[in-house]
């Protein structure tokens, strides 16, 4: 599976939707929060906010394509922005807004080669990244220099009172110093 990172087109609003989907089948409260959907509805749902969420201003989209088949695999949703957060403060900071990986590619450097053009484009322009991670990604995270800020524990959606609960880790990396040339 030789694997390649790409600008993502409006085109791939299909093919994005699909994997998005099946990126986050087997996280729990993803599947709490669309308990009610089938994945078809889930799909169309993402279909059907695509030209909004594409078209977004300062908000970047990147994929990684299996050579072999053409197909996306991961993606990114990145944005820059003045983040006004605990953790950042009013400083421009990159904000990982969605990540996934189809399950059938992790673990295959789908996700790092979207990691390393999010943090050297971070490192570049000199800017902190901040992302909420699920409990599985926070490993990938921290092989980029993110560390946790926090966790936040909730509730699953439509959870009893006894219910199951779900961590969201807030992670943030600050730029690595990029040395100059004199």
């Amino acid at each position: 599976m030789p694997l390649q990172l790409e600008d993502m087109a409006f085109k791939d609003g299909a093919a994005y939707a699909h994997t998005y989907v099946t990126s986050f089948q087997n996280d729990a409260y993803s599947r709490a929060s669309y308990a009610d959907q089938t994945f078809d509805q889930r799909v169309a749902g993402v279909i059907r906010r695509w030209p909004k969420n594409y078209g977004q201003t300062l908000v970047t989209y990147k994929k990684v394509v299996d050579m072999d088949t053409g197909e996306l695999v991961s993606w990114v949703k990145i944005g820059a922005e003045a983040a006004r957060s605990r953790d950042l403060g009013n400083r421009p900071a990159i904000v990982v807004y969605l990540f996934g990986t189809h399950p059938k590619a992790q673990r295959r450097g789908a996700g790092s080669l979207l990691m390393a053009w999010v943090t050297e484009l971070a490192d570049r322009e000199g800017l902190a990244c901040w992302v909420t991670s699920s409990e599985m990604a926070v490993p990938l995270y921290k092989k980029f220099r993110f560390e946790v800020a926090e966790e936040i524990t909730v509730p699953l959606p439509g959870a009893n009172v006894d219910g199951e609960m779900y961590t969201h880790t807030c992670m943030l990396r600050e730029p690595k110093k990029l040395k100059t040339v004199d």
